[in-house]
């Protein structure tokens, strides 16, 4: 019988999920991919375990199935806007009630990947509602662990980074606009390995912590280093 423990990455063919799986991987966790995709997910890790739902309408149940041999569950699923696909608050907000229900009286280690500066009364959708999800975390599973990563930038031109490498390739229109405007990020790969660390029992279960560099970069040095 394998001593190795068994992770699940939901969303595990995205940017953040895809680098989750490899690193996990690498440290000799046993990985499980859950997405919507089979397409996607063939294309991303052919051999990986998967099982395929929408996350946004998956019940307890479907959960309860899912989760029963996992050890570590990091849910790097998630939506930048609504759109004819993705509804925000189904997908940051209901299904983080749900996994909570299935996961009640378990000692499972749930690590959410949320969002830097995410807060109740925010601008953005998107930040209201991962700020929602990250309260019911925080209040039905104390032992959980959130990340809030800031902008994410890695070899992928994704969401924040498919727009610093746009606006790297258009000079002088986003520095004019902003030319002083301070941004932190983080690189993928440091993402991954936190999510190692918290895996590991490296970090406090039930520790919230934002990921982010130590100083903040203009936006002309960050575009000039995508």
């Amino acid at each position: 019988m394998s001593t190795r423990k068994s992770a699940i990455v939901l969303g595990a063919y995205g940017f953040i999920g895809a680098a989750c799986v490899k690193h996990l991987q690498q440290a000799g966790f046993h990985v499980t991919g859950v997405g919507r995709s089979r397409s996607a997910a063939r294309q991303c890790f052919p051999d990986l375990q998967w099982n395929f739902l929408d996350i946004a309408t998956a019940t307890p149940t479907d959960w309860r199935k899912i989760f029963e041999t996992a050890d570590i569950i990091i849910n790097t699923s998630g939506a930048l806007q609504d759109s004819a696909k993705d509804n925000l608050k189904a997908i940051h907000v209901q299904a983080i009630e749900r996994m909570c229900e299935a996961l009640q009286n378990t000692d499972k280690l749930f690590i959410q990947i949320s969002a830097a500066g995410v807060k109740p009364d925010a601008t953005t959708h998107f930040f209201r509602t991962k700020a929602k999800g990250d309260a019911i975390l925080q209040k039905q599973l104390e032992h959980a662990i959130i990340l809030r990563p800031a902008l994410v930038i890695g070899p992928q031109a994704y969401g924040g980074t498919a727009l610093l490498r746009a606006a790297s390739a258009m000079p002088f229109i986003g520095f004019k606009a902003f030319p002083e405007s301070q941004i932190q990020s983080i690189a993928l790969d440091d993402v991954a390995k936190a999510v190692i660390h918290c895996a590991l029992g490296k970090v406090p279960k039930g520790t919230t912590a934002d990921l982010a560099e130590e100083t903040p970069q203009t936006l002309w040095q960050i575009t000039n280093s995508v």
